[in-house]
């Protein structure tokens, strides 16, 4: 018992270690293009709100950016929204809406091809999941 909890202990940091490394390297990467000016400035401007800790204005934008791109029917915007309500959700302490916009981006990226973008969101869940296990193992 003693050696298997010994062994998840350090398989948990051991793995988020790793996908750190992993995601650092594919980040650098450029994404595989996909241009469109409207649905840029959208996610830019969600992207510029939540850095500056206006959460539920980058929600709005990330909002209009999901309406939009499921309009021009963009599976790379639409994985994009989805993963920036996640972050906005996950911000605002709302763990499991989070994690079902963190699914519903990884079911959008995986259907882009983009294993950059894919590669992303599995990062920010994987971030989320280590997140609540923090939380549920201090309670």
């Amino acid at each position: 018992m003693l050696l298997t909890k010994h062994i998840h202990s350090f398989l948990t940091p051991t793995i988020i270690l790793l996908l750190f490394c992993c995601s650092s390297h594919v980040f650098g990467q450029k994404s595989k293009n996909f241009n469109d000016p409207n649905a840029d400035e959208l996610l830019n401007l969600s992207i510029q709100s939540i850095n500056a800790l206006e959460i539920d204005k980058g929600l709005n934008y990330a909002e209009d950016l999901l309406n939009y791109s499921l309009k021009i029917k963009n599976h790379y915007f639409i994985s994009k929204a989805y993963n920036q309500i996640a972050i906005c959700n996950e911000e605002l302490n709302d763990l499991k809406k989070a994690e079902i916009y963190y699914l519903k981006a990884i079911d959008y990226a995986k259907l882009t091809n983009d294993n950059i973008l894919l590669n992303y969101v599995y990062t920010n869940i994987a971030n989320l999941y280590y997140f609540i296990k923090l939380i549920t193992k201090k309670q």
